[in-house]
């Protein structure tokens, strides 16, 4: 029998228990479903020890690189510590380097850690106004930059942690953050080194494809690399500059900006739909990994386009964003 340690408690598992079964047998709430390694709402976080391979059937290879597990599937051959994934995000405390506008009503953010955090571009993490106020905003940034946080973060009427952002952070500023959160980057392997790449996102799910971007170039990804970004009015679109300067060494890399109205405000802006001209990119998506970012209904439009194009789910990475203030 295996030793389970949860919030500090040690607990014997059982001969054919879950690590599911032992917690809820001991009065623990934890969130759970189908107990059958379909709805993963049992996902839990490994913090010492390994799980059995099928714990982690069907799982993203993102999320098995982060330690998740099912533990509704999970019979431990070992001792094993788990948590439930929000407790093992602890704060982190960071000094505001600089606040740079990058359009109309978005900022660029960059924070300073005190200590380092490990994290993945692509990855989101908490940024807390104060003891009671939080949003989730992702990174844009590779990790090792002097411990750096970079996010753009857009304004919203009457949004509190968006006008504090806007209006009343200044440099010099000490911020909590927490995480990292998240499964939407870059996983690097052998097999995926050289399968093409979709990247496709809205406003600032710009921010978090931009990382993911720029860490497959660091990581010398041998395949096509395909980056649309979409917006209403060209006018909308940012960091085009950057992106550019980014790719402009890589004949593999494509950057496609695509705006409802083009008003010639962006240099070879792709009038139109994202969506449709996403489809336009191949006649399957059978082999590829995808990264969805930006409005929820778009994100969820193009996912459910994909799928029916040849992308299998393990391989669709959504960050899908919900309006918030």
């Amino acid at each position: 029998m295996s030793q389970l340690s949860f919030r500090g408690n040690k607990y014997i598992v059982k001969k054919g228990e879950t690590v599911l079964d032992t917690l809820l047998a001991h009065g623990h709430n934890i969130p759970c479903s189908c107990k059958a390694g379909m709805c993963h709402a049992c996902k839990m976080k490994i913090v010492q020890g390994n799980v059995p391979q099928i714990a982690q059937g069907g799982l993203k290879d993102t999320q098995i690189e982060e330690g998740y597990f099912l533990s509704c599937q999970c019979k431990p051959q070992e001792d094993l510590c788990v948590c439930l994934p929000i407790e093992i995000d602890k704060k982190y405390s960071a000094q505001v380097i600089s606040l740079n506008k990058l359009s109309d009503d978005i900022i660029q953010l960059i924070v300073k850690l005190k200590k380092p955090m490990s994290f993945h571009a692509g990855q989101f993490i908490n940024l807390w106004k104060d003891n009671y106020s939080h949003r989730s905003y992702s990174i844009a940034n590779l990790p090792g930059q002097e411990n750096l946080i970079e996010m753009h973060i857009r304004y919203m009427p009457k949004g509190e942690l968006s006008s504090w952002v806007f209006y009343k952070l200044k440099e010099g500023d000490i911020v909590d953050i927490q995480g990292p959160l998240g499964d939407c980057f870059y996983h690097l392997n052998k097999e995926n080194k050289t399968k093409p790449i979709l990247l496709a996102g809205t406003g600032t799910g710009l921010a978090p494809l931009y990382g993911i971007l720029s860490d497959a170039l660091k990581q010398k990804h041998q395949g096509k690399i395909y980056l649309y970004h979409g917006a209403l009015s060209d006018k909308q679109l940012y960091f085009v500059k950057n992106i550019r300067q980014l790719i402009q060494n890589y004949d593999s890399v494509y950057y496609i900006p695509v705006a409802l109205k083009a008003s010639g405000f962006v240099k070879d802006v792709v009038e139109g739909d994202l969506d449709k001209e996403v489809l336009k990119t191949t006649d399957s998506f059978d082999g590829w990994n995808v990264y969805l970012c930006g409005d929820a209904q778009m994100v969820r439009k193009i996912q459910k386009q994909i799928f029916l194009k040849g992308a299998s789910l393990k391989s669709i990475h959504a960050d899908a964003f919900i309006p918030h203030a």
